[in-house]
């Protein structure tokens, strides 16, 4: 039962069962994660589909709790940890389990805290906890500008990899030379010229 409060005053409790995921005599690892009026619960580390444990939508933005030591946990904690910012599915992952999981694009670009959770199909984005997978509500995770060489058969038709950018046409009396590493999967490979409005198109596909 997890009790909170906004600038009304203290709201009715969110319940969340856990179905037996604490289990007795043992330490859990309990993370909770708001941010404005959302707030989701973990339970050891993340689920098997990177999501929450469970979601909810508060009934208003969380305001500072009592301090008059009139509402006292019962029970035992150990390294308990309160953040500034909300923490995002990975960061969770890492405080649990000391690392934080890979992707294959840019794994070093986090999400923000308002879209906290990486999309399970398009990893450039992030979405929220609760969310469908084909929402709409959603969030670049790494830059527009960004071209990372993983674009290249990242099977997303929205994404594309530049290599380098010929500002004359100098640059190609030296030719072009492209080289593929044909040992992680399927590439298809275009290259755009622009000549003196002239726009040539050279497309071809490896496996």
């Amino acid at each position: 039962v997890f009790y909170y409060r906004t600038i009304n005053g203290l709201q009715l409790p969110i319940k969340v069962m856990t179905l037996g995921r604490i289990l007795v005599k043992k330490w859990n690892h309990l993370s909770v994660q708001g941010h404005h009026n959302r707030i989701s619960f973990f339970i050891n580390g993340l689920e098997d589909d990177d999501t929450a444990f469970d979601s909810r939508i508060l009934t208003g933005l969380i305001a500072d709790p009592s301090v008059d030591g009139s509402e006292q946990f019962v029970g035992r904690m150990q390294d308990f940890r309160l953040y500034q910012m909300a923490l995002t599915n990975r960061d969770i992952f890492e405080v649990w389990s000391g690392k934080i999981p890979q992707l294959r694009i840019q794994s070093e670009c986090r999400c923000p805290g308002s879209h906290p959770r990486v999309h399970p199909l398009v990893q450039r984005y992030c979405i929220p906890n609760g969310a469908d997978d084909t929402t709409n509500d959603r969030v670049l995770r790494l830059n527009p500008e960004a071209h990372p060489l993983s674009y290249v058969n990242d099977n997303d038709i929205g994404t594309t990899w530049i290599s380098s950018i010929f500002n004359t046409t100098e640059h190609l009396r030296h030719g072009v030379t492209i080289t593929i590493d044909l040992e992680n999967g399927q590439y298809q490979v275009s290259l755009k010229i622009n000549i003196h409005g002239l726009i040539i198109l050279i497309s071809a596909g490896f496996s």
